[in-house]
């Protein structure tokens, strides 16, 4: 999971000056990262609800890992007036991703994960920008 989150962070920073592109970059990053390592995300997404209490521990690290990284969405959420919902939201984007990476990768389909980017940047972003913003951050092809 350490290897997926650097890969994910590394994606992240480089877009970082755009919230938006640095999400999506941070999803197809760990994408791809999964794809290629179909043994790997299979060990850390689904044979982790089996593990030890330190795996499960080096889990929740991870995922929360993660969720700082939607920590900006819930500042632009502030700014129009939300009232606490950001840190919901952010767990529940967190656990929504976590859980379809869960399910393709025990179905077996590992290798088709790239091509759910931009429907997982998508939900990801709408809670925090809207869905206009979210549609069109999710299909730029940059």
């Amino acid at each position: 999971m350490h290897q997926a989150l650097r890969v994910t962070a590394a994606a992240y920073e480089e877009r970082a000056e755009d919230w938006p592109a640095a999400v999506r970059a941070g999803i197809a990053a760990l994408l791809e990262y999964l794809a290629s390592e179909p043994e790997h995300a299979h060990l850390t997404l689904v044979d982790t609800f089996a593990a030890s209490p330190d795996a499960l521990a080096i889990r929740e690290q991870a995922m929360e890992a993660f969720r700082v990284r939607l920590r900006p969405g819930g500042e632009l959420l502030r700014d129009r007036g939300a009232n606490g919902e950001e840190e919901v939201l952010a767990e529940a984007v967190t656990g929504g991703i976590w859980q379809v990476l869960h399910g393709y990768i025990e179905r077996g389909a590992t290798w088709a994960l790239p091509s759910a980017g931009p429907q997982l940047t998508y939900f990801a972003l709408t809670p925090f920008v809207g869905a206009a913003r979210a549609r069109k951050a999710a299909l730029d092809p940059a």
